[in-house]
């Protein structure tokens, strides 16, 4: 097969080729280059947030800990008879509401996967004021001893003008 073809013709079929050689040049190489190099970056951008959130896991795993451990010092340094119990009925006593108390429920968690057992009681208050129920919460949640109020009812009392009754439940480690 012989051609014979014009210059102008051999220009245009040299200009074809150049030109196919070129596309072929950019979608095979330059292309998956550019992407390869964005999907590069992508990844370390969700590397690098997935990095920042461990670390700030880490930093609240440390302050978990470290308040665990201060947790567990103040638990250790309470007397070896102390109960929740006992406790409660002596603030109770410190503060007045003693002769208020309808009832105190003693009971015992223990704690998954620790050494600690939760001591909780529940204790209903009766015809006490609002000041003396204040003095007794305040008493119960600023002592050293850890002891916080997971749950309380309050209800204005009927029988007598200006005083409640409350349902309490205490709560420490032991």
């Amino acid at each position: 097969m012989n051609l014979n073809l014009q210059r102008r013709d051999k220009i245009a079929i040299m200009a074809a080729a150049a030109a196919l050689v070129i596309f072929l040049f950019f979608q095979l190489v330059i292309f998956p280059m550019l992407d390869s190099r964005d999907r590069a970056r992508k990844q370390l951008q969700v590397k690098a947030a997935t990095l920042e959130k461990i670390q700030a896991l880490a930093a609240d795993l440390r302050q978990v800990r470290e308040k665990r451990r201060a947790s567990g010092g103040l638990i250790r340094r309470r007397p070896r008879d102390f109960t929740l119990f006992s406790f409660l009925e002596k603030l109770a006593d410190q503060t007045g509401v003693k002769k208020h108390i309808v009832y105190m429920k003693p009971a015992t968690k223990q704690v998954k996967n620790s050494s600690f057992q939760l001591s909780l009681v529940e204790l209903k208050l009766q015809g006490v004021t609002m000041k003396q129920l204040l003095a007794f919460l305040y008493q119960v949640e600023t002592n050293a001893n850890m002891i916080w109020i997971k749950r309380m009812s309050i209800v204005a009392s009927d029988k007598q003008a200006g005083t409640i009754s409350a349902v309490l439940q205490a709560e420490t480690y032991t």
